[in-house]
């Protein structure tokens, strides 16, 4: 979902016909973010415990992926199943809270009546808790998954509204910053891939910036009533954008798997996909690779011995997979 086609907020009468159950009957606002092939995007509100318990609803994304009439019906409920629980698999495992095997992992009871079982989670399991949004719920059956909503600018955003104001930032200020940005991009690629799993679909879209809970003015803030509009209140607002957590969204192609071979094509995916949206700040983008690499190194030699450590080796692959990509290229 590189391409966002955005909406307004929308009443639930108008969506319904678009949401599964139970949501089409629900009363909360429903706010459609984002429309591709797959799925649908939205922004509502998720109950995360029984009215008893007294925990509140919180923001959520929605994501569901309505039924394709142009598919077999055997065929298309098999991938929906599929597709869900892969992204919401990967999702609970960087979070280190366990996976469920059985029914569905919203925690209610399977058709057999007996309720979710949940693997207890491994050693490496929540390397990533800070980097991925939680998952709040889903049903297969459905065809939805609920996460939690990432409060912060896309990168994309990000970078474009540091683009407009770097004419009036300072060496040091603007793209000192930037640099940072895109460093902190690199090491949460390098410890997914460290994690064993490739995203797909690395883009700027799918990456969010998550204001650091301790900043003063955390992204996305209103200027304070005594902001005169001068230049260095431009430089601090325009480098403030750049700050916060990287945290990474759409996992809908993501794969598990520990190949060099996948590993290098998901840096290309990135790569072209970030010259083609920002490309006045594409020769910047070797800070990404350069903190990918260390990242990634810090797994330790891919043989015992060796002087390569597993970020070289994927850099290395890197090259073999942009030479492909250049005669692709040229031959048509």
């Amino acid at each position: 979902m590189a391409d966002l086609h955005r909406s307004s907020t929308a009443t639930p009468t108008e969506l319904h016909h678009q949401l599964p159950p139970p949501f089409d009957h629900s009363q909360e606002p429903f706010e459609l973010i984002a429309q591709g092939a797959e799925s649908l995007l939205f922004r509502t509100t998720f109950l995360t415990g029984s009215v008893s318990d007294g925990r509140p609803a919180v923001a959520a994304a929605l994501k569901v992926r309505p039924k394709k009439a142009w598919r077999h019906p055997t065929l298309d409920k098999r991938l929906t199943r599929a597709r869900i629980l892969a992204e919401a698999r990967v999702l609970v495992k960087f979070s280190g809270e366990g996976i469920a095997t059985a029914g569905s992992s919203s925690g209610r009871s399977g058709k057999s009546g007996r309720r979710d079982k949940v693997k207890a989670p491994k050693e490496n399991d929540g390397r990533l808790r800070d980097a991925v949004p939680n998952v709040l719920g889903l049903d297969w059956e459905g065809g939805w998954l609920a996460t939690e909503w990432i409060e912060g600018p896309m990168v994309k955003k990000a970078i474009y509204d540091y683009a407009k104001m770097a004419s009036t930032m300072s060496e040091e200020g603007g793209v000192q910053n930037l640099k940072g940005l895109l460093r902190r991009i690199g090491a949460v690629v390098g410890r997914l891939h460290a994690a064993g799993v490739v995203h797909g679909d690395l883009t700027t879209s799918n990456l969010m910036l998550r204001p650091h809970r301790h900043h003063p003015k955390a992204v996305g803030s209103r200027a304070s009533d005594d902001d005169d509009g001068s230049v260095s209140k431009v430089q601090e607002a325009g480098t403030d954008n750049l700050q916060g957590e990287i945290v990474l969204i759409d996992f809908g192609l993501s794969s598990q798997s520990i190949s060099d071979e996948d590993r290098a094509v998901d840096l290309y995916v990135l790569e072209r996909a970030f010259g083609s949206t920002h490309p006045r700040e594409e020769h910047l983008f070797p800070e990404v690779i350069a903190a990918y690499q260390e990242s990634m190194n810090d797994i330790g030699p891919v043989v015992k011995g060796a002087k390569l450590g597993a970020g070289d080796v994927v850099v290395r692959k890197l090259e073999d997979v942009r030479m492909r990509g250049r005669k692709k290229s040229m031959i048509g």
